[in-house]
């Protein structure tokens, strides 16, 4: 007596001469890997080509996206500052105390004041009015600037 044979639509192993929903699922699922894996690698090295493969080059730190710490903090602050009505004409001043001139410039204008610096580089050392405190749109804010 023999084992009869499977029926045709219960077929056994991988075919891609006779694809069925598994063998389109696995090249489906293998393809997205190969993107996935691909777009990592992509990321990974064109992070490392624009930060000078890892040597301190000068410019200012960077974040995952790619934006300097400056850009992404005046990016949160816009955000913010355009969710809040818009009859509104105070702003809150950011903290920008340790920063370079160059990147303490640019979030201070986001926030829709007016930079007034004490030197023409260094680091923000202090500010005046506090970070923090709520002033007209379009004040000045002083930037006492230290060393290099």
């Amino acid at each position: 007596m023999t084992t009869p044979a499977p029926p045709a639509s219960r077929r056994r192993g991988f075919s891609l001469t006779n694809p069925g929903p598994r063998e389109y699922l696995i090249v489906g699922v293998g393809a997205l890997a190969l993107f996935l894996l691909y777009n990592w690698w992509e990321n990974r090295t064109s992070a490392s080509a624009s930060t000078g493969s890892g040597s301190d080059n000068g410019s200012a730190p960077s974040t995952p996206t790619g934006l300097s710490t400056s850009a992404l903090t005046a990016f949160f602050q816009d955000f913010q500052s355009s969710t809040k009505p818009s009859g509104s004409t105070k702003v809150k001043v950011p903290n920008v105390v340790g920063q370079r001139r160059e990147d303490a410039g640019p979030v201070i204008r986001h926030a829709g004041l007016k930079p007034d610096f004490s030197a023409s580089e260094g680091v923000v050392s202090k500010e005046d009015p506090k970070a923090g405190s709520s002033v007209e749109k379009g004040s000045s804010v002083s930037l006492t600037l230290k060393g290099k």
